[in-house]
């Protein structure tokens, strides 16, 4: 069983304990906080269910000890959680034995915790009657902003918190769940026993991040606030990533920059008030040939990328300059 959304896999869980649940649970994410976090949302429903269980974790060298504890007798009147930290780390020859210690066994769930490989998927392949597993795709970033959101919501809702400018939050400290989660954990504590976090408990207790991020960079490359800014800072792997990027900013850009003001008020209600009027005002300033000559530009370099031998990171420099002297002409 393959799930690729937390509350799938939640509402799986909380359909399946006791006697249901799958032996084991490969938890795919490339973050290890995320992964964390989708371990205690388990843990969580064990507990609602009134369900009394004892975890263990294993971590280096942890695969020998958990094929030692699955080969044992339980001695524990609770139902077993046991988890495994890197699982990715391992061959699946070296996993595998798992499979044998997992059958019939009732009162125990192993968690296989690391990054999706081709070990992982191996192994998913080989148990799949056996093993369910959580795996998100490569996701665009705006996609990963709303799922980050929602899965921080769900955080502030177990504190019986209520955040309405969590977009706010990941624009001042980036979108890093370790970091995101610590500084909710903050506000939390900030704010006592008032229910609501707001933009200034925000500002109050959370440092801005120094470290731009992918939107960041597209908007200063695309809108000309690149002051000392270095290309290198966008990670060639992502190279197609920033020209989804990219080309969203331009036609943005592109419709600001003839769209009337009441137009600017009522067609862009994603963005706040004061960065519409921002990007408004700069849009204008660009003017449309801009945008367009951006776009066409755009276009130009995602051809040249799908030649084998070409440098992306180089590509990537020579767009962004002629982007700067369409702006210098201006």
């Amino acid at each position: 069983m393959k799930l690729f959304t937390l509350d799938a896999l939640i509402d799986h869980f909380s359909g399946s304990i006791p006697n249901n649940l799958l032996a084991g649970y490969i938890i795919s994410l490339s973050d290890l906080e995320e992964r964390n976090f989708v371990l205690q949302r388990f843990l969580d429903t064990l507990s609602r269910k009134k369900i009394e269980f004892d975890v263990l974790r294993f971590s280096e060298d942890g695969l020998e000890k958990l094929l030692s504890e699955l080969a044992s007798f339980s001695m524990m009147g609770n139902r077993r959680v046991l988890v495994l930290e890197g699982a990715d780390t391992y061959s699946v020859k070296k996993l595998q034995p798992c499979l044998g210690l997992l059958q019939g066994s009732l009162d125990t769930t192993v968690f296989f915790l690391g990054k999706m490989n081709k070990s992982l998927a191996s192994f998913y392949e080989k148990g799949n009657e056996l093993l369910g597993c959580f795996d998100i795709p490569k996701e665009k970033p705006w996609d990963q902003k709303t799922r980050v959101i929602k899965w921080l919501s769900l955080f502030l809702h177990a504190a019986n918190k209520r955040c309405s400018c969590i977009d706010y939050l990941l624009d001042r400290v980036g979108t890093s769940f370790a970091t995101l989660t610590h500084e909710i954990e903050k506000l939390i504590c900030y704010v006592g026993e008032k229910t609501d976090i707001t933009q200034n408990d925000i500002n109050a207790v959370c440092s801005p991040s120094t470290v731009i991020n992918q939107w960041q960079f597209a908007d200063k490359v695309i809108f000309g606030r690149l002051n000392s800014i270095d290309v290198s800072i966008a990670v060639v792997e992502d190279f197609h990533f920033y020209l989804s990027l990219f080309r969203k900013q331009l036609q943005l850009g592109l419709q600001m920059s003839i769209a009337t003001p009441e137009q600017v008020a009522t067609s862009f209600p994603k963005l706040y008030p004061k960065k519409r009027e921002q990007l408004a005002s700069l849009s204008k300033r660009l003017g449309a040939p801009y945008f367009q000559k951006g776009l066409n530009e755009l276009f130009e370099t995602e051809t040249l990328s799908k030649s084998t031998s070409v440098d992306l990171k180089h590509l990537l420099e020579m767009f962004i300059l002629k982007l700067e002297k369409e702006k210098m002409a201006l």
